[in-house]
């Protein structure tokens, strides 16, 4: 007997070359069959699903959920958008750690830990052995590697480097905004990272931000860093779809703390102040994150300024300085082997309102600029692979029941499925608690706090494994 049955709906399933009407089974939450027609007195629930897209359960590879960054609201807000998984991309772990069980909406969740000069490290030339002892802590809690944040943190080149060495030799995930204290997060810093990275594993992170015309024409800019990432079998990379982003809003000595911020204003026009910060949210050019009914929304003018004033400016905001035709090529451009050369879509969302990937990728098969499958290999499959979950992003027998059901015509999710349990139906989430995904390394600790937690493999993902290539098939 079988513990969920859906019929009549269309499955895509690149992995597996699947792509048709089929009847697709669950059991213990695993798929247990796949076939044109299966007898309905074999399940104990039925959902018939004509006019409905069934695909593999959408990983978002890039989300903020941690109290100082994005916030727990947006568990509710990834689920209720028919996101499954998730990778907090800043952390602390500890975050995670502390909410999923309250508020974790039902959904997988890893995480990468920042390191953050002058809160979470030394400065911003920490020893080999700080460095040593930040990745094992963050492993011991449960991360599954790092993130380094030189857009906002920025570290010497020289730390930058001992920083993914050392990581790679431990081979945990490491993850990388470009930038460094003689760089930023622009073309000059995505060139420079190149030359730290060398023949090491990297993620980087959201292309896009790198491209918005702040050394070139942005066309230019991204021009060369497909070239740049043409060449690289080593990078892993993804891009969002929203011209909205996120900073932060926080001023040290009337100037905003961090480098994307002061790149945002320039950008606008602005005064790099926080006179001109303000101004610009009052415009309007700048909006302020604000929990409003356990979901965060974005305020501008007078509104925003207060909240803003009421955090003592320590507020995440966002501007609209994403380039539109530089989010598409991003998103539809691929190598010269047909394959596309940014790995993933993401949405650098969670908590941050621009939780996309569906809105926007149907809007795309719509048009015409990428197919159903070039959808799913975007949202789920490469995004699995990227951080080696072999049984998520695909549909076959023994995989994990993670599911995404899509209405095509009003362009957005209407289920969202996690090992067999309904999380989401019609927007409405109903999923509870949340499971953690880590290491063996983290295991102890994640156990203790009695949280459901899956254990996998970090040699399995796409940065250390030895046969991924940009000149390889992926599939």
């Amino acid at each position: 007997m079988y513990d969920m049955l859906f019929k009549g709906t269309r499955l895509v399933d690149p992995k597996n070359g699947i792509n048709k009407i089929t009847d697709i089974a669950v059991k213990s939450g695993k798929i247990a069959k796949v076939n044109e027609e299966i007898n309905t007195n074999c399940s104990s629930k039925i959902f018939n699903l004509p006019g409905k897209v069934v695909v593999p359960g959408i990983i978002d590879p890039h989300v903020h959920l941690s109290n100082w960054i994005g916030g727990s609201e947006g568990y509710k807000m990834m689920a209720r958008v028919g996101v499954i998984t998730a990778v907090d991309f800043a952390g602390p772990i500890d975050d995670i750690v502390n909410a999923i069980n309250k508020e974790g909406s039902g959904l997988n969740v890893a995480g990468l830990n920042a390191l953050r000069p002058g809160i979470n490290l030394s400065g911003s030339n920490p020893s080999s052995e700080e460095i040593e002892q930040f990745i094992d802590n963050s492993l011991k809690k449960g991360a599954i590697g790092i993130k380094i944040m030189g857009g906002h943190y920025p570290l010497t080149p020289e730390a930058t480097t001992k920083i993914i060495e050392i990581a790679n030799k431990k081979r945990v995930y490491t993850a990388f905004h470009v930038g460094t204290t003689k760089t930023g997060s622009n073309l000059n810093g995505f060139k420079e990272a190149i030359s730290l990275i060398e023949e090491h594993s990297i993620h980087l992170a959201h292309i896009n931000s790198y491209c918005r015309g702040l050394i070139k024409e942005p066309l230019d800019e991204l021009n060369e860093i497909f070239s740049l990432l043409q060449k690289k079998n080593k990078i892993v990379s993804e891009s969002y779809l929203s011209y909205r982003n996120g900073s932060s809003g926080k001023c040290v000595n009337e100037i905003p703390e961090t480098d994307v911020t002061r790149n945002c204003l320039r950008m606008g026009g602005y005064p790099i102040t926080k006179a001109g910060l303000y101004q610009a949210i009052v415009d309007g050019f700048a909006e302020v994150i604000v929990s409003v009914g356990g979901e965060n929304v974005l305020l501008k003018g007078e509104k925003g300024v207060q909240c803003w004033f009421d955090a003592d400016t320590d507020a995440i905001i966002s501007f609209k300085v994403n380039i539109p035709e530089i989010l598409f090529l991003c998103a539809v451009h691929k190598d010269f082997n047909n394959r596309f050369l940014i790995d993933a879509f993401c949405t650098d969302g969670g908590g941050i309102p621009r939780n996309i990937i569906v809105e926007k990728g149907l809007q795309l098969i719509k048009f015409g600029a990428i197919t159903w499958e070039d959808f799913v290999t975007k949202s789920s499959l490469m995004p699995s692979k990227m951080f080696g979950w072999l049984n998520k992003g695909h549909l076959a027998v023994g995989a994990d029941a993670d599911i995404t059901i899509l209405d095509p015509e009003r362009g957005m999710a209407v289920m969202g499925i996690n090992k067999g349990k309904v999380i989401m139906i019609e927007g409405m989430v109903i999923g509870e608690k949340g499971r953690i995904l880590t290491t063996e390394r983290g295991e102890k600790k994640i156990k203790e706090a009695n949280i459901d937690y899956e254990i996998f493999n970090l040699n399995n993902c796409l940065l250390y494994n030895s046969t991924k290539s940009k000149h390889k098939n992926r599939k």
